[in-house]
């Protein structure tokens, strides 16, 4: 059950929620998902923080004003390791001059051309580095751009996979053994 903020725990067995309700439970699980924060930075760099979307950013990841200035990691519900890899490789061929990027008006642009289709498609700022369905598209995006190797789709498909299975069986889903076939399938074994 999902319920608002805990004002306070009483007696180690009831919840007082900050609407006033209350109700005993066996396990506390806090949900508070993940916010961005960068108090490294000093605020000349020109970075903001809107309700989690971090901007001025290009393809979610290089600053527009200053090149040189990266941000592995931001988007979420995606093939993390493989997409921090990707961005990183992608960052990499800028530095070395194997890429070169678009006038900062045409970042802009893209940045801005985003923002409305994120819009139209219901995401709100907060949502705005969410790629889900899209991140497949994403990668590519990356990987064309700096002429890069992409992440396999097999790699999109096993995370879609571990995700339903995660939502339909949560207690058994760690269990499953996936071997990939090629860049396109894989097998997945349920080992219990």
């Amino acid at each position: 059950m999902k319920k608002p903020d805990v004002k306070r725990i009483v007696d180690g067995e009831t919840v007082e929620f900050v609407d006033g309700t209350c109700c005993g439970f066996d396990i506390i699980l806090l949900c508070t998902g993940y916010k961005y924060s960068f108090p490294f930075l000093h605020e000349s760099c020109g970075i903001t923080n809107e309700e989690n979307y971090i901007s001025p950013l290009y393809k979610h990841l290089i600053h527009l004003e200053r090149p040189t200035m990266c941000f592995i990691g931001i988007p979420f519900e995606v093939c993390a390791f493989q997409m921090f890899d990707l961005q990183a490789r992608y960052f990499c061929r800028y530095l070395d001059g194997s890429m070169k990027l678009p006038s900062t008006e045409e970042m802009r642009k893209h940045t801005e051309d985003e923002i409305k289709w994120r819009v139209e498609k219901g995401y709100s700022k907060r949502r705005f580095h969410k790629m889900g369905p899209y991140q497949e598209a994403y990668y590519n995006d990356l990987s064309t751009q700096a002429t890069i190797t992409p992440i396999a789709p097999v790699i999109v498909k096993l995370r879609e996979k571990s995700g339903k299975r995660l939502a339909s069986d949560f207690l058994n889903f760690r269990n499953d053994r996936y071997t990939i076939i090629d860049d396109e399938h894989f097998v997945m074994e349920k080992m219990y």
